[in-house]
C-alpha cells in the first residue's frame, strides 16, 4: 500500500526481471491506467517502480493492478495478481498531553 498522493517505492518481484540488460532503460510500470513510470532500480529481488497519485491511475476504487511493460510500454510483459492499495494520510488532530518528563512513562 501507499500514499494517495503516490511516491512510494513499489518493489516488483518475479523470475528474469533481473535478467533484463539495462532494465532502468527498458521495463516500465503501470499502476491502474497511468501513464508509464520508469523503473527506477533493480537488483537481485526484482525492480522497483515510483507510484504515481491515485488520481492519475484513474481507478473505480484505491486498488491499482501494477503492469510491467518493455520498450517504452509496446510490448506487455506481465501484470501482479496482487493489487497496490492507496491510501490516504493519517491525519493527528489532538496529542493529550501535550508534554511529559523527559525520563519518560507519561
Amino acid at each position: 500500500y501507499g500514499a494517495a498522493s503516490g511516491g512510494t517505492s513499489v518493489q516488483i518481484k518475479g523470475p528474469e526481471l533481473d535478467d533484463w540488460p539495462d532494465v532502468e532503460s527498458y521495463l516500465s510500470c503501470r499502476f491502474g491506467n497511468s501513464t508509464l513510470t520508469r523503473v527506477v532500480s533493480n537488483g537481485i529481488d526484482g525492480i522497483t517502480c515510483i507510484s504515481p497519485p491515485l488520481h492519475e491511475a484513474m481507478l473505480m476504487s484505491n486498488q491499482a493492478q501494477v503492469s510491467i511493460y518493455a520498450h517504452h510500454g509496446d510490448v506487455y510483459l506481465s501484470s501482479s495478481h496482487q493489487r497496490f492499495d492507496y491510501v490516504n494520510p493519517i491525519e493527528v488532530r489532538s496529542l493529550a498531553p501535550t508534554s511529559g518528563p523527559f525520563s519518560g512513562n507519561t
